[in-house]
């Protein structure tokens, strides 16, 4: 059996020990891939750097943590990386950067993501790795069955569990039906979720994640088009949103409806959009997480999957 993709974890130790810990448990949970974390690795009698060095020229993958500032070996890693054209996957911390780490992150050449939360962090590395793992399959000459592993995976992420750190958890799919509410969250409505993930909105919901009226009903076994209008109809009713970001986020919903009846969908593309749209808040996410457990898109997933597997 062969040995699972190897994705090597940069980043400082001291600012980011529990971050680390966290990617790496990201990526074991992966199929098809295995974490390279410093700290968890056994004693070696080889110098450090080369060490490190060593296991970057190796990795299929590199992921690069910066949070305040960097260090010549960080560098080092990212440069030896760069160097051996492998494909780079950067995550940023919200907070303030040191001058010298700033001036770094201005010449990164590949598009980074930023998070706040450990819970963001994790969500952000698995869907960034599955990208990048379905884009360039080929290249990692993936077994049939490792692909097929993959597409379950990602297909539990499209409709598993949205997490919105202390304000809510909502849980879609596979049968779940349970929400549950944070200490920050209120709510002067109520939501109903029913035997086919129907989600229900009676009245005003809201709170510091979701302001609406109305009865805004989404149900994965209606048409496309119905859903896609009456998510319109939910982000039109965010009076709490400006102007320009109303017409972004239904801009997206569009470009993520266009590429779902396309052909041959762009299976990254979808998930970069709906990854924008789930970030809006679990006000939104829960019908988008309803709109991947429409039995159209499920077998759009299949047949996409399918024709990767046919190459």
């Amino acid at each position: 059996m062969e040995a699972r993709l190897l994705v090597f974890v940069s980043s400082l130790l001291r600012e980011l020990t529990n971050e680390r810990s966290i990617v790496g448990e990201a990526i074991e949970a992966i199929p098809v891939t295995q974490p390279w974390v410093f700290e968890y690795t056994p004693a070696s009698a080889d110098l450090l750097e080369e060490s490190c060095l060593s296991k970057v020229q190796e990795c299929d993958i590199f992921i690069l943590l910066i949070a305040q500032s960097i260090s010549a070996p960080v560098r080092r890693e990212y440069e030896t990386a760069l160097a051996h054209d492998k494909p780079r996957l950067v995550f940023l911390k919200d907070v303030d950067r040191t001058p010298e780490a700033q001036a770094f992150i201005d010449q990164i050449d590949v598009k980074w993501s930023k998070f706040s939360t450990t819970d963001e962090l994790q969500r952000q590395v698995q869907e960034a790795v599955t990208d990048e793992l379905i884009k360039g399959y080929r290249r990692y000459r993936l077994k049939a069955t490792e692909v097929g592993k993959l597409a379950e995976f990602m297909e539990r992420l499209s409709v598993g569990t949205v997490v919105g750190g202390d304000y809510i958890q909502v849980t879609i799919g596979k049968g779940a039906r349970q929400v549950a509410a944070g200490k920050n969250i209120v709510q002067t409505g109520d939501i109903t979720y029913g035997p086919s993930h129907k989600t229900v909105f009676h009245g005003p919901v809201t709170g510091p994640v979701h302001t609406g009226s109305g009865d805004i009903v989404i149900n994965p076994n209606q048409d496309l088009e119905t859903i896609f209008a009456q998510l319109r109809a939910l982000v039109a009713a965010q009076p709490q949103l400006a102007p320009t970001e109303q017409e972004e986020i239904t801009a997206k919903l569009s470009e993520l409806k266009t590429e779902l009846v396309q052909p041959e969908p762009d299976l990254g593309k979808i998930q970069r959009l709906k990854k924008f749209l789930v970030e809006k808040g679990p006000w939104l996410a829960t019908g988008v997480n309803a709109l991947f457990s429409n039995p159209s898109v499920v077998e759009m997933v299949k047949q996409a999957t399918q024709r990767l597997l046919g190459g």
